[in-house]
């Protein structure tokens, strides 16, 4: 166990320089074509994009808009995981639930992402349109993981666990929750950042009252593109620092799943 997390560790801190040098170079180059189009109106340089970014920081209404924006992910996210994992679970263990959903996953993933917006801007309104998009969007991502984790269950041993008494409760905690989780959090990780974007894309086009995607409008109406870029780096920063939260659980979780196979032998 303690070579499994100083390994772990070691691969993290490795991780992190590779993305920390990354991240210098694409600073790099943006300075490089902001210098070469020499046009700040057009191309800002990353220090005006981050003098920007300050004044969104002490803007007054920014806690309202970080606040509104993270609701309508969160919440969109919150529906599809819990949707997508009912549904991938039943029909990991039922192929008739599985072929009965399998239409339902096609018209959504097939259905363009612009249409979609159009008819929920329609029946729902320009708050509740981007929760129904990102749910749109992350649930096949959350379900398809979820079934194939099902799917991946070693039987035997559930049986072998059945014929011994084990009761329901046990089972999932001991052998459906450390077998399906790495399914999960890949699902999660994917399903987060693709929904985050979708919700944001969502909010440009209905346009709430507090969102940043009505802020990214707003900019693009007005020609500010350096505050188009400042808005747009915070919601990369929003979506990076959720996205490292989730990789912590999920180390744990796969910690924990270590554990619980190394007491099964």
């Amino acid at each position: 166990m303690k070579t499994f997390t100083m390994e772990n560790k070691k691969i993290s801190m490795e991780n992190k320089k590779i993305s920390l040098i990354s991240i210098i170079i694409m600073i790099l180059i943006w300075k490089a074509a902001s210098l070469w189009y020499h046009n700040e109106a057009l191309l800002p340089s990353p220090e005006v994009v981050v003098l920007n970014m300050i004044k969104i920081f002490r803007s007054p209404d920014l806690f309202k808009v970080l606040l509104y924006t993270l609701f309508r992910g969160f919440l969109g996210f919150v529906l599809s995981l819990f949707t997508g994992m009912l549904f991938g679970t039943l029909s990991g263990l039922n192929r008739y639930i599985e072929k009965a959903l399998n239409p339902f996953l096609a018209v959504i993933k097939s259905t363009p992402f612009m249409s979609v917006i159009l008819l929920l801007l329609i029946w729902f309104g320009t708050e509740k349109t981007p929760i129904f998009a990102g749910f749109l969007v992350s649930f096949p991502i959350i379900y398809t993981n979820v079934l194939q984790g099902t799917k991946n269950i070693d039987k035997n041993l559930i049986q072998m666990a059945k014929v011994y008494g084990v009761g329901m409760i046990q089972i999932i905690k001991n052998i459906y929750l450390p077998s399906t989780a790495p399914f999960i959090f890949a699902g999660i990780a994917s399903a987060f950042s693709i929904g985050w974007k979708v919700t944001v894309g969502a909010e440009i086009l209905s346009q709430p009252k507090y969102a940043i995607g009505t802020k990214m409008w707003e900019s693009k109406l007005y020609i500010e593109i350096d505050m188009l870029l400042a808005w747009t780096v915070a919601t990369i920063l929003i979506s990076y620092m959720i996205e490292i939260l989730i990789k912590n659980i999920e180390e744990k979780v796969i910690r924990w799943k270590y554990e619980t196979e190394s007491n099964h032998k």
